[in-house]
């Protein structure tokens, strides 16, 4: 009996590893909603500083790991993210 037990906590285990996995698959960008955009790494490459955007960096603030800017019309919170007045010289280094 203790042997059927343990099968059957090994398939379920099994299945649950196996659902996780195939959530985690790889989603085509139509059905994320993020989609790339050549405009935006232009912008990027040319180390352009968007007038009517506001910045925020995640990670160290010698080296942050992420950086993002947001329109002005929205309002980030987050605990995560700290803002930065960024400058074309920051954002080249």
């Amino acid at each position: 009996m203790d042997l059927k037990k343990a099968t059957i906590a090994s398939v379920l285990i099994l299945l649950v590893c196996l659902i996780t996995l195939i959530g985690c698959a790889a989603v085509p960008e139509r059905s994320s909603g993020i989609r790339s955009s050549q405009e935006a790494t232009d912008i990027w490459h040319s180390y352009q500083i968007l007038p009517n955007y506001k910045y925020y960096y995640f990670g160290p603030d010698s080296r942050p790991s992420y950086i993002i800017g947001i329109d002005d019309r929205y309002r980030l919170t987050s605990k995560l993210w700290k803002p930065v007045d960024l400058t074309p010289e920051m954002l080249n280094e």
